[in-house]
């Protein structure tokens, strides 16, 4: 009944002010469609959002817990939304239990002018923000959060694009000209500087890597372009292995190291050892590798060294949930722009 009456109203104002001559017929009608497919696009996209993300909702609901039992999972503070209506406006709970209670008692400490409040080391604050928020690469949360995430994602990643894993042998069985296994293994450094081999769907012709360091010319050509070559000057790719590089598909198997434990989602791209050289080892291999890393987030193959070597090192000094999540958007922003894909 409320939105019936709510409706009326806005109509009412609508025809008040047609008649005053303020906006016509076909400005209403355009107003009515636009907060109509406004409302079906939020409700759509906040959907597939939950969906999505289920994994963080339900690790973040764990740590919660696991901090502070007692307490709910969400917060709920009472905002003024349109034509003023009141509305309960939900967060994950970042703070004790009666924590706007406590507020009266922390206002001589407001770091800010105005109404809002903000202070640095607010008493109020759980353990699980300080956590999952604040530089956060070592602490127990977030590693905790993020290999939980890894190893959810992963698996439902694998099962997902199981048929591409399908496909892609099929046309490496049936191709006379890229026969040959259906992925690539190469050895990197990881965490703590133990080697893994990394997998990718085989984008070369068979022992690539070894073509590549008898032909001097070549690999000196790979060395000078921060190890890698492009398509172009590189004759061991494939023709369906440069469909696969140009549009990331060759990226996809790398879910089986996540899942293994030799990566995650988001971190610093895993090098070669040669590549160490660029790097201040130490703190590079102090962090799990990625899949995805800010490197890629600023453009890939089209930022070299030594720059590429201070991107990673930022991403390590400000590593959290936020900033993971902000690197994944921009990641998957570039691979359907295929932006510095080669």
């Amino acid at each position: 009944m409320q939105n019936e009456g709510h409706s009326r109203q806005s109509f009412r104002h609508y025809y008040s002010l047609t008649n005053n001559n303020i906006i016509n017929k076909d400005q209403i009608e355009k107003r009515i469609f636009y907060h109509f497919f406004k409302k079906v696009f939020d409700e759509l996209l906040s959907v597939v959002a939950i969906i999505f993300l289920i994994p963080v909702f339900i690790i973040i609901a764990i740590l919660i817990k696991l901090d502070d039992p007692k307490g709910p999972i969400f917060y709920s503070q009472i905002r003024i939304g349109r034509n003023g209506h009141p509305f309960k406006m939900y967060k994950f709970r970042s703070m004790v239990v009666n924590a706007d209670k406590k507020l009266n008692k922390l206002l001589g400490h407001n770091e800010i002018e105005g109404a809002m409040f903000k202070m640095k080391s607010d008493p109020r604050v759980t353990r699980v923000v300080d956590e999952l928020h604040l530089n956060s690469s070592q602490t127990w949360g977030y590693l905790f959060a993020k290999r939980s995430i890894d190893i959810i994602v992963s698996m439902f990643a694998l099962i997902i694009l199981s048929p591409v894993f399908l496909l892609i042998w099929i046309i490496d069985l049936c191709s006379t000209s890229n026969r040959g296994p259906l992925l690539y293994k190469q050895v990197r450094v990881g965490y703590h500087g133990k080697k893994f081999k990394m997998y990718k769907f085989r984008s070369m012709v068979i022992n690539a890597d070894q073509k590549l360091r008898a032909n001097k010319e070549l690999y000196a050509k790979y060395v000078a372009n921060n190890y890698k070559l492009k398509p172009d000057d590189d004759p061991r790719i494939t023709k369906i292995g440069y469909f696969l590089r140009k549009a990331s598909i060759d990226e996809i198997p790398q879910f089986i190291n996540i899942l293994k434990g030799d990566m995650s989602i988001v971190g610093p791209r895993p090098v070669v050892e040669e590549e160490l050289v660029q790097y201040d080892q130490q703190k590079l291999l102090s962090i799990k590798p990625g899949a995805m890393g800010l490197w890629q987030a600023s453009g890939r193959s089209m930022v070299g060294y030594p720059q590429r070597a201070d991107i990673e090192m930022k991403y390590i000094d400000h590593a959290s949930l936020k900033f993971d999540f902000k690197i994944l958007l921009k990641n998957i922003a570039n691979i359907f722009s295929r932006k510095g894909a080669y």
